[in-house]
């Protein structure tokens, strides 16, 4: 199916990126959102400590967000993506490593708390600017009548 006003190869091309970088953005999001209360119990942080992470973490992506739009109108919707994917790609690994810590390593929890709630915290800050950039880039590139469907 084409995407109404793009007759470009690379346009689509860019959307098609664009759609498989949300969507496997938005899959490490909800693994974490499922994972992190059991892992958070494993590791010995306090149901209400992992809360508190997720809760501030919502927060500081929703306050983010629009800054991120604004940054996005003067450097390029790209770099703001560009910005936000690799700090998702980060995450994962960066988890991997204080999980590691915590458990092989024995650092204490109240230390993992602080380094888990510091670390999802960046990712909120930086990965604010993934929605805004990617809905101003789609609606650069479709047309006025288009523009619904190439959201959708």
């Amino acid at each position: 199916m084409a995407f109404p006003s793009l007759s470009a190869p690379t346009l689509r091309r860019g959307v098609t990126l664009l759609m498989a970088g949300l969507v496997v953005q938005a899959m490490g999001h909800s693994f974490v959102l499922i994972v992190l209360p059991a892992l958070g119990r494993q590791m010995g942080i306090a149901d209400v400590r992992i809360g508190l992470i997720l809760s501030l973490s919502a927060l500081v992506l929703s306050l983010s967000a629009p800054l991120w739009g604004m940054i996005g109108d003067t450097w390029g919707r790209r770099r703001v993506i560009l910005i936000a994917l690799a700090a998702a790609a980060a995450f994962p690994a960066l988890l991997a490593l204080l999980l590691y810590g915590r458990l092989s390593l024995g650092v204490s929890a109240t230390a993992t708390f602080a380094m888990l709630l510091t670390l999802r915290l960046v990712l909120a800050a930086l990965g604010g600017g993934l929605m805004p950039a990617a809905q101003a880039y789609l609606a650069d590139v479709t047309s006025r009548e288009g523009r619904a469907w190439g959201m959708g």
